[in-house]
């Protein structure tokens, strides 16, 4: 399961995070629709990873689906 949450102008996304982790969610997309930004977040060992999506994404999670910011941002 992916979530995706399109980030609220001072927004805090920490407990949204542990949220959707703790529900099943594999990835967390956060989309910054203001800046035109992704950030991605996935746990691996209890870790929370963070990467920030400058062109193109490659998701683990969807099959290895491909997505760029110009196709989410259109």
């Amino acid at each position: 399961m992916i979530a995706v949450e399109i980030l609220s102008p001072g927004e805090e996304i920490d407990h949204k995070l542990t949220l959707y982790f703790a529900e099943g969610a594999l990835e967390v997309w956060v989309i910054d629709a203001k800046r035109k930004a992704m950030t991605v977040y996935s746990k691996l060992n209890d870790q929370v990873i963070r990467r920030v999506v400058d062109r193109e994404y490659r998701s683990n999670a969807t099959a290895q689906a491909t997505f760029t910011l110009a196709e989410i941002f259109g």
